[in-house]
């Protein structure tokens, strides 16, 4: 099973607006200033280092989350998962190695045994992902273990952690 990652074309519309916004809209808006305004010397250098300085956190905003997940994949087989997210976030781990799973509509929340946590954004079939991962999971708790004894081990990890 694979995760489809799905960004919406209103929100790149919106980071490519963002992009502009930064790239152009700070330097005209200076560049009216010196030209239709006659502003000189201090006052320029004030409004350049304002609407510098907002233009370019606009751009590298609306960069970061143009590039959010850019070749993200996700990946379940019989053995474990294969996951690349965000901006190259990895994991590659066995079923055994997974502690909890929570899911949104498009956000799948990891917990590892380890005690490490992993939020992957943007994933269109969450709830899918998030029901074979629990289900692959729960094969892996034997006769031997019963769900509490499982639990127990997952506080006990959470209390040396925190």
């Amino acid at each position: 099973m694979d995760g489809i990652f799905k960004k919406s074309t209103p929100a790149k519309v919106l980071n490519i607006i963002e992009m502009l916004l930064g790239a152009v809209g700070a330097p005209a808006r200076i560049a009216y200033g010196y030209f239709f305004e006659n502003m000189r010397g201090e006052k320029l250098l004030i409004t350049a280092i304002i609407y510098g300085s907002v233009g370019l956190i606009l751009f590298l905003y609306g960069l970061a989350s143009f590039l959010l997940n850019r070749n993200a994949y996700l990946h379940l087989d019989e053995h474990g998962m294969d996951a690349r997210f965000l901006w190259g976030s990895k994991i590659k781990c066995a079923y055994s190695e997974i502690a909890f799973c929570n899911c949104s509509a498009t956000t799948l929340a990891l917990r590892m045994k380890n005690g490490k946590n992993y939020t992957i954004f943007g994933l269109a079939n969450s709830i899918e992902i998030c029901d074979r991962i629990k289900t692959e999971t729960e094969k892996e708790i034997t006769d031997d273990k019963t769900i509490n004894e499982v639990g127990h081990e997952i506080m006990q990890t959470t209390k040396r952690i925190g």
